[in-house]
């Protein structure tokens, strides 16, 4: 769960990139971590990066945790575009 299509490099019916992440409610962290959004804590935040709109998932895969994009970066992946 949670890992997109395109660190495997394939189509996987038991990867599950879609799955919206659990509603912190009222607990969500202060501070730092708060996002702008009610129920999810900036940890959680997704973004498509540009090679999404190539990727032949693009239209169920939620994309990247924005914090694992910032630490770690996209090294050498790329959208998948042959199934």
């Amino acid at each position: 769960m949670e890992i997109p299509y395109c660190v495997f490099g394939v189509i996987d019916e038991r990867i599950d990139n879609f799955t919206p992440p659990p509603d912190a409610g009222d607990s969500q962290p202060f501070g730092e971590f708060k996002s702008e959004f009610r129920n999810i804590p900036i940890y959680r935040l997704k973004k498509k990066v540009d090679f999404c709109s190539e990727c032949l998932c693009n239209k169920y895969c939620s994309g990247f945790f924005k914090n694992d994009i910032l630490k770690f970066g996209l090294g050498d992946l790329r959208p998948i575009t042959n199934s």
